[in-house]
Parts: C-alpha cells; structure tokens; sequence
C-alpha cells in the first residue's frame, strides 16, 4: 500500500542508456572513488527513529570498497518530498539513489530523473551468487507490477504494504458498539450509529487507487486473468490498464466500474467531510484520528507504530468481503488483501545526470549502480525491512520479522488486484479530483461518470500517441 501517493515519470526512450552513462556496465564497481548521496524516506538512519540497519549496509560496503563513501540525507521531507525531489531534479542536485514508489515513477514526476533498471536486473548480481540474474531473485509478480508504459523499471522494490480499518475501542463504547464490522451493511450501520451518537466515523482522504482496489478487484474477479494478460507478464501492467480501457471494460461503459461510488458515498456521508477533495497524503490524518477526532480510520501498516507510541486504546479489522445483498457485481472473494503490496518503504532508485550533475562523472554512474546491487541482496532486504518493523519482505528467501504473522498472511494472499490509475500521467490524478468532487457533492453521479469516460478516453489516446501503439491490436 502505499504510504504517500508522490508520482514520476519515465526515464523513457528520450534518454538512452548510453547517454546516461550507464552502458555495458560489469559486476565490478569502478575505480571512482567518493561520496554516494542516498535518501532513505523512513529508513534513513536518525536519531529520532533509531533505525540501524541501512547505516550497518552501507558500512559494510564501505568496507569492502575502499574509497567510497555511503551519505544518508535528512529524512525530514515528508510530505513536501515530491516537490523537493521535483525542485531538486530541475537544478540537477537530485540524491544519487532516492526513495520512489514504482507507481510514482510510472506516473508525473519530470521525465527523465530515473534510470531504466531493467537492462541490469538481467545481469548477474555478484553479491547474490546463487541467482543467476538480480532479477531472478527479486519477486516476478512486482517486477510484472513495476513494468511502466515504456517498458522499463525504475526501481527495486523489495517490501510490502498492506491496510486496514483501525478503530477507537473507546469511541465504540461509547456510541454503544460492542464489536467490529464485520460486514458491508454493519459497516455501514456502525459508521451511522456513529455519527447520530456525534462521532465521526471517519476522516482523511478517500484515496480513489486504494478503493478501486477493492471493489473493482471483486467484480472483476473472473476477468482478471484476462485483465492481466496483455502484456503477457504477472500482475496489471500499464499497458493492461490502457488495453482494457479502451476496450471499454474497465471504463463506465461497463456496469460495473462505477457501480460501487454511490454506495461508497453513503458510507463517507458519516466521515469529517473536510478532505475530500484534497490530493492523497496532502493531509496529516493520524493526528485527528489520536486525537480522537474520528472513531474510523483506514490507513496502512505503517501508522500502527504511532498508534501503539500514543497508547491509543484501538484494534483494527479488515475490509470485509462483499455480497450480492450490498452490491449487484459482488463475487463474495476476499479482496481485503488487495489494497496493500509492494508500495513500502523498500524502493530505491537511481537519479540521471539530468537530475543529477554529480552523475556525470567518470566512473561514478557504476559505482553507484554496484552500491543498489549490494544493498538490493535478499540478506540486505531481509535485514532493512524486518528492522523498520511496519512492513514484509516480498523475495524469495527472505523471513518476515517474528510477531508479523498477521502481515504475513495477507502477503501470502493472492495478490491480483485489478487496477485502472497508472497507465499514464494524468489518469491517477483525474480519478482522485472526480472521486473527490463526487463524494463531496460537487458533482452529481451523472456529472462523474461523463468526466470520468472523457479523462479515460484522453490518457488512452495520449499513451497510443506516447508510445506509437494501436491498442485495438490486443
């Protein structure tokens, strides 16, 4: 799931490898010698969180190249972190490996600021010897996620995220509510009794690619394989996205898609209005829920650890599944899963000499290239993402962190989520400001679903045109 919804876009075909000064890079790091800038996100070791683990792998490879040295930037970027990577890219002083999530490198960050990572995930990765590529040891189903619209990858993704409904045990008694949802209609009756006690039933955001998630998971469940198999790769890829779109199947002109806003916005009608049409993580919405501003809070993992810091008396329960009682197109399948994988805080990826004038130095580009290969090892990934505690190794031979059983389970849960926000740079942002509006009551259903088609309809020309395809071919 995703911790902040931030956006970028391809490194793509403008920019080759050569230029890039990535070409025919070997196993071997290069003789360049110096200073490595990486910034962390949450992982950044500081003194505030405590976190050791990065500092202990970077060390480590200090030791093993003599010469170079690994710097951790300041982790106090959040949430501004998408105008300071935009603002540092443009003056070309972007950090030499930077946190970004695959979906906000496939989406609208200036293009060019990331290097395609897939030409050296078929290489061999000298520090792990047991795998015979990088790539064949990372998970298949994220590589296939991961893939943008050009075809590349921008990152190594290596954790998961998964969400849930937390609750304030002693709101809940106090509207006189004895146990948690475990249904759509008791749902919805709980988040009512809620707010005719005085309580809000919820707050924040309503992230439109975390909802869709869910429902259009479920309805479209028997399409999926379907949905999926366009590009031929595991997992909804962008050019599924925009194959099905324009087929019109996942557009309003199937029943389905949009079947689900009018009864969503009968269960937001209970919320703290005030964010709806603000963008996803603009907001600081952990504080009110503390504070006890809103009985209902739906977040990911992550916020767990502040919850357990604030000695708020909460549980959480999972979304639960559909029936045909509530929703027409529901299949009953447990899509609970589905808004969570690998969008964590494991995603590195390495700036350009575009955004990163450092970059073109000799031998430099190699250097840091060798540095992800090293820290994107699964004893490395294993050991960063079990120590930060909110999130799941996803590679293969990795263990989660003992007392994650419950993470765990819902990782192991088959993840097929069916997706309609990221094959192109403007699709994820119209769906969130339409989604907002409609909730909001600024526009009617009928208003929605008109723009909705029309911003479907223009992403599906403009990737045709951006990456001179006929989709109609498929």
């Amino acid at each position: 799931m995703k911790r902040k919804a931030l956006h970028t876009a391809p490194i793509l075909g403008l920019l080759t490898l050569g230029l890039l000064g990535f070409v025919a890079v070997t196993a071997q790091s290069s003789t360049w010698t110096g200073t490595i800038s990486i910034f962390a996100q949450g992982l950044t070791p500081t003194q505030k969180n405590n976190l050791k683990a990065m500092r202990e792998v970077a060390d480590q490879y200090q030791s093993q190249h003599p010469g170079i040295k690994i710097q951790f930037e300041p982790s106090d970027y959040f949430p501004e972190y998408g105008q300071v990577v935009r603002a540092k890219a443009a003056a070309g002083e972007l950090w030499d490996v930077f946190w970004a999530q695959w979906t906000d490198l496939n989406g609208d960050f200036p293009t060019g600021i990331a290097v395609d990572l897939k030409p050296y995930f078929a290489q061999k990765n000298p520090y792990i010897p047991s795998s015979p590529t990088w790539g064949a040891a990372m998970n298949q189903t994220v590589l296939g996620m991961s893939t943008a619209p050009n075809g590349a990858i921008y990152n190594i993704n290596g954790d998961w995220v998964t969400t849930n409904f937390y609750y304030n045990k002693d709101l809940f008694a106090k509207a006189g509510i004895k146990s948690a949802p475990t249904s759509w209609v008791t749902l919805l009756s709980t988040s009512k009794k809620l707010k005719a006690a005085g309580i809000p039933a919820g707050l924040g955001v309503p992230i439109y690619s975390w909802w869709q998630r869910h429902f259009l998971t479920d309805f479209y469940t028997k399409d999926y394989k379907t949905l999926s198999g366009y590009d031929k790769k595991p997992g909804m890829s962008a050019l599924d996205e925009a194959v099905a779109a324009k087929k019109g199947i996942l557009s309003p002109k199937d029943a389905r898609f949009m079947s689900w806003w009018p009864k969503f916005k009968e269960l937001t009608d209970t919320w703290v209005p005030d964010d709806f049409t603000a963008g996803p993580f603009s907001v600081k919405e952990t504080e009110p829920f503390i504070a006890g501003k809103s009985a209902i809070y739906y977040s990911g993992s992550w916020v767990s650890n502040d919850l357990v810091k604030a000695k708020l008396n909460f549980s959480s329960f999972n979304f639960p599944r559909l029936s045909k009682r509530d929703f027409e197109f529901a299949t009953g399948r447990d899509v609970a899963g589905q808004v969570g994988g690998p969008n964590a805080g494991f995603q590195f990826a390495i700036s350009t000499p575009k955004a990163n004038k450092t970059l073109a130095e000799a031998g430099k580009a190699e250097a840091v290239l060798d540095f992800l290969r090293f820290l994107g090892s699964p004893k490395n990934v294993e050991k960063v993402v079990n120590e930060q505690g909110s999130f799941v190794p996803t590679w293969p031979n990795t263990t989660p962190k003992p007392g994650l059983e419950s993470l765990n389970k819902q990782t192991k849960a088959l993840l097929e989520p069916v997706t309609m926000d990221n094959f192109g740079p403007k699709i994820g942002g119209d769906m969130q400001r339409i989604f907002g509006a409609y909730l909001s009551n600024n526009i009617t259903l009928e208003e929605a679903t008109k723009q909705v088609q029309a911003a479907i309809d223009a992403s599906v020309d403009a990737y045709e045109k951006t990456n001179k395809v006929d989709l109609s071919k498929y």
